[in-house]
């Protein structure tokens, strides 16, 4: 009888099954399901967009700003997103930065300690602050009938607005209709715009997004001797930019600090700078992965439009009800 208990025990205990080894941690990028033994191997995610190995780009890690994959660094006054270099030019002489940046810095002109601005000029060289704020002969530079001002870039033989249009009146005075919710949105006769996520701060970077009726509007909103594009003036600058399958990365701003990681083929070298404010239709879509620009010419009852995306380098054209709203960007009166 004892001989029998113990061969029933021997036989259980030999039936047991080996223990699987593996990562048992479940926040691993190896995680084994299936093990229930841990054997040291687990490899954590990285960086702060917890990136594993196999995944689309890469890890990222913070800014000095806190923003995952943004470009900001300390300056060397440890100001972040400052300009102010280990030392800058004063009177001709070098001015190395004392430890108080706060009243010893880099002006906009360069000058250490200067306060940028003498009598009415830019100190750098002596040349006007345009009305962009920037040191030149103001020539880069136009503003609409609300004051807001806007850089120009030279593609070709056009001369193009480098910035999303955020101008809340026609050139006439009259308001554009600004509609903050779903429930008053959709005419397609009457000119309205929308701010994304009705939150000021995207107005003031990505401008704002126009129904068709604001584009085609008699009464205009571009600044003066600019107009609303059309396909044709579209075409012609999406082909000197080498085409629709590479337009687009020419066109778009480089990182990601806007765009959405990866952001292919970012490049900006035709300085369009272009944004991806999305779009909205009673409701917003799509702020950080494409950006839509309309143009003035339609196709029956829908509206040609552009788009660039933060996966591709196209720039691809559509149609649209006239019903959305999108980013407006103006042209030159003389291409």
């Amino acid at each position: 009888m004892k001989k029998l208990i113990l061969l029933s025990i021997l036989l259980i205990v030999g039936c047991e099954e080996p223990a699987i080894e593996g990562c048992t941690t479940t926040t691993a990028c190896n995680y084994n399901a299936d093990a229930d033994k841990d054997d040291g191997t687990c490899i954590p995610k990285q960086g702060c967009n917890q990136w594993c190995e196999g995944d689309d780009g890469s890890a990222l890690e913070l800014d000095c700003f806190g923003n995952c994959g943004g470009q900001l660094i300390n300056d060397a006054c440890g100001i972040c997103g400052g300009n102010n270099p280990e030392s800058c030019l004063a009177d001709g002489e070098s001015c190395v930065l004392h430890i108080e940046c706060e009243s010893d810095y880099c002006d906009e002109c360069g000058v250490c300690g200067g306060d940028g601005i003498a009598d009415g000029a830019c100190d750098c060289d002596g040349n006007v602050l345009d009305e962009c704020g920037i040191c030149g002969d103001g020539s880069n530079c136009i503003v609409d009938i609300d004051g807001n001002a806007y850089q120009t870039i030279l593609i070709g033989e056009q001369l193009w607005m480098a910035e999303n249009l955020k101008v809340t009146h026609y050139n006439g005075g009259d308001e554009i209709t600004h509609i903050t919710n779903d429930e008053d949105w959709g005419s397609d006769d009457e000119g309205q715009y929308a701010i994304y996520d009705n939150d000021p701060s995207n107005a003031e970077i990505y401008g704002n997004l126009y129904n068709w009726a604001v584009v085609y509007d008699n009464r205009g909103v571009c600044p003066d001797d600019f107009h609303m594009p059309s396909d044709d003036e579209w075409t012609i600058l999406i082909d000197y930019l080498g085409g629709n399958g590479v337009a687009g990365g020419k066109m778009k701003e480089t990182g990601i600090i806007h765009w959405n990681s990866p952001n292919t083929g970012a490049t900006n070298e035709s300085g369009f700078t272009a944004l991806p404010a999305g779009y909205y239709s009673y409701t917003n879509e799509f702020m950080g992965m494409y950006g839509y620009f309309w143009s003035n010419s339609t196709n029956g009852i829908n509206v040609s439009f552009w788009q660039l995306a933060y996966n591709n380098s196209n720039a691809y054209n559509g149609q649209a009800s006239k019903t959305f709203a999108m980013s407006v960007r103006c042209i030159n009166n003389n291409n």
